[in-house]
């Protein structure tokens, strides 16, 4: 017992920088695994070169990177410490005359290495350390897992071990506690603490209501009450039953970030020049926003996503609050590269929210991605104070299909598509019942209109999915996976809108729950809430207020019959389709349309690439059950037009100056129109008052005299 005591006292940090070495071994370990990864995007030299101008030493995303280097030392050396701690207290308990302190050390090592990788195994089987070993570690063996079976006995050492310590001899507790210290911090640091306020509160008689917009990313129009054969979305379909749906609404755009514009200023894409993502700020302009005109009566306005890579919507929109991921190239570097065993088991928590806030709370790390982090995470950042506008957009049905502990599948078979969405939408939906739960323990659905979108659909390769292409050569063959490539394809263009208010304070006449078969499109929102609050805009509109429709106005679908509205496809890169594999070839051909902002690490399209992007998509007006579609040409040196029915598979080439259907032929006429505006850099509307500056910038980027 002396000598156990002498060598405790004259000697108490001997071992310290033994334990370092040690966890710096097994850090390099999980670091060149990483490398080792062929498929990994971070490692294409071309594609970064072709995004980086100048050196990138002086940038934002640099200074990142060091940042994300110091956050894995910091988390190695804190790992070591903790095995020096239990080593020590090992020494302390057991008094060995054989085992000396650098063997604790040694087998505290490894067993804290063992417990890591079967605990990233487990938790994470998607991870590069954890899919190779993912089966083994989720095998039972009478009943107990082996990450069950591991975690006991590791960890159960352990707490014998302390406690016998404490026990045994009392003159060493305040040496044993002294060794429990970094064993503390990492416990408190891994609990999963709330930020902010998170108790019930009631609306405290406020006479305006809490205006909520959750959008779910990808949801397919059809999914909904036994859409694709299943019930995937119970808590989806609940609130749709009790909501006004419009069963007929489109948006203007099939991709994410054009949509949400559309929705949060009510006005088309090619009116703001928000027609892609990723687009530089000086080339869009919004007008005044729902959340602008809303701050002004003194809303305070929040917008939450878990993914950012390519919908760049931040506070200049209008936000008081955001709560997203950082945006810029460090998320899609950094995000992509934190996947080693040790910061995967702390990325969801405190301590992964201070190392790793580019993976934290993160769709686009799909691989650590948790769906209850974002929830916990909107729900403690959520400010107190009250009437609140909320812009909240789940992504977890978008493409990959996989998070953090969804099931092992492969994503090779595009007739694997269908199972997968369906996964990730019947998980979404248990997101989006989280959520709700969460607004209504803070006490922000007392009194409150919330509006349930999708942002766009997505086409699976279902024979529904081309309904045209299929008996028409014009169309045989043409790209329907995912969105924004076809707009002929219902799937894609089409998204599911309901409204409804929580509360008593709402005439009832508004909200008479029922569905509504009238053309509507996601530019409607923002009028139609203001409408709803009587707050008038300083920016005209390019949607309709919806408000009649709501008061179950018998006159008000009728203004709506003969209502053209206008859609088109994205930027469609090869290789970023579902289904494909994504090759270093392709992503060096993609990335030549981007380019890096050293200050704000931002990864914008670069200006000059932007009149091939618009001569190169498709772009469609509906009207009643006609669709008139403009295809650019293989040689894209121009446009076809094809008629199409909704309601049936018919469609056709048209000729555009023999057309003489007076159905169809208003409709040529309008999309040609658009077509010259938006190819000449344009406003397709009005909007000009405020954005005549950025306009001029915007013509100048898109001017193409091949047009």
């Amino acid at each position: 017992m002396r000598r156990a005591e002498s060598c405790s006292s004259n000697r108490p940090w001997h071992g310290i920088p033994l334990a370092i070495v040690l966890a710096f071994v097994f850090a390099s370990f999980s670091v060149l695994r990483l490398i080792g990864d062929s498929h990994s995007i971070i490692y294409s030299q071309t594609a970064l070169q072709s995004v980086l101008v100048g050196s990138i030493l002086e940038t934002k995303l640099a200074r990142n990177i060091a940042l994300f280097i110091l956050a894995h030392v910091f988390l190695a050396i804190l790992f070591g410490l903790v095995c020096w701690a239990i080593a020590l207290i090992s020494e302390l308990a057991w008094q060995s005359k054989t085992l000396k302190r650098s063997t604790w050390i040694l087998l505290w090592s490894v067993l804290a290495w063992a417990l890591v990788l079967v605990a990233n195994a487990a938790m994470y089987p998607w991870s590069l350390l954890g899919e190779p070993y993912a089966a083994l570690a989720t095998h039972k063996v009478f009943g107990v897992s082996v990450f069950q079976l591991t975690t006991t006995v590791i960890l159960g050492f352990a707490c014998l071990t302390i406690g016998k310590a404490l026990w045994q001899a009392p003159l060493w507790r305040k040496k044993v506690a002294g060794a429990l210290l970094p064993i503390a911090v990492v416990g408190f640091a891994l609990l999963r603490a709330p930020f902010g306020e998170s108790q019930p509160r009631n609306a405290n008689g406020q006479a305006k209501p809490n205006v909520i917009i959750i959008g779910i990313d990808a949801l397919r129009h059809d999914v909904p009450f036994g859409g694709l054969g299943q019930e995937l979305t119970p808590a989806i379909d609940d609130f749709l039953r009790s909501s006004v749906r419009f069963t007929d609404a489109i948006t203007p755009l099939a991709r994410t970030f054009p949509s949400w514009v559309a929705t949060l200023t009510g006005r088309h894409p090619h009116t703001t020049g928000a027609v892609m993502n990723l687009l530089p700020p000086r080339l869009i302009c919004t007008g005044e926003t729902l959340p602008q005109a809303l701050r002004k009566k003194g809303y305070t306005t929040v917008y939450a996503i878990d993914e950012v890579r390519f919908s760049n919507i931040d506070a200049s929109y209008g936000f008081d609050v955001t709560v997203t991921p950082p945006i810029g190239a460090s998320d899609f570097l950094l995000g992509s590269l934190n996947d080693t065993p040790l910061s995967n088991l702390v990325v969801n928590t405190f301590l992964g929210k201070l190392l790793f806030p580019f993976s934290y709370a993160n769709r686009a790390s799909a691989v650590t991605y948790k769906p209850a982090t974002f929830v916990d995470r909107l729900r403690s950042e959520l400010p107190r104070k009250q009437p609140i506008f909320l812009a909240v957009h789940l992504t977890l049905a978008h493409w990959p299909y996989y998070w953090s502990d969804s099931p092992k599948h492969q994503l090779r078979e595009t007739a694997a598509l269908r199972e997968l969405y369906a996964m990730s939408v019947r998980e979404v939906d248990r997101q989006f019942a989280s959520v709700m739960e969460s607004l209504a323990s803070l006490g922000l659905l007392n009194n409150a209109i919330v509006v349930l979108m999708s942002d766009h659909g997505e086409s699976l390769g279902m024979p529904n999915d081309n309904p045209y292409g299929e008996d028409n050569p014009e169309l045989r063959g043409a790209i329907v996976l995912g969105h924004g490539t076809s707009v002929l394809s219902p799937q894609q263009y089409r998204v599911v809108l309901g409204m409804r208010p929580f509360g008593h304070s709402f005439d009832s006449k508004y909200w008479q729950p029922r569905a509504i078969d009238v053309p509507v499109t996601l530019t409607d929102v923002a009028p139609t809430l203001l409408d709803l609050l009587n707050i008038p805009s300083d920016d005209p509109s390019d949607g309709r207020s919806l408000v009649g429709l709501l008061a179950n106005d018998p006159t008000a679908s009728e203004s709506f019959d003969e209502r053209m509205r206008f859609t088109e496809s994205e930027f469609n890169p090869r290789g970023f389709q579902p289904g494909a594999m994504l090759t270093l070839s392709a992503l060096a051909a993609i990335m030549t349309f981007y380019e890096l902002d050293p200050e704000t690490d931002r990864v914008l399209v670069k200006q000059e690439r932007l009149p091939a992007v618009l001569n190169d998509r498709q772009y469609a007006v509906l009207r009643g059950n006609d669709i008139v579609a403009a295809l650019p040409t293989e040689e894209k040196t121009g446009f076809r037009y094809v008629w199409a029915n909704r309601e049936g598979r018919e469609s056709r080439r048209i000729d555009p100056a023999l057309e003489d259907n007076e159905a169809i032929r208003p409709m040529i006429e309008a999309l040609q129109q658009r077509l010259r505006n938006v190819l000449a850099g344009m406003p397709v509307t009005g909007n000009e008052r405020r954005c005549a500056a950025k306009r001029q910038v915007r013509r100048a980027a898109t001017s193409n005299p091949s047009s």
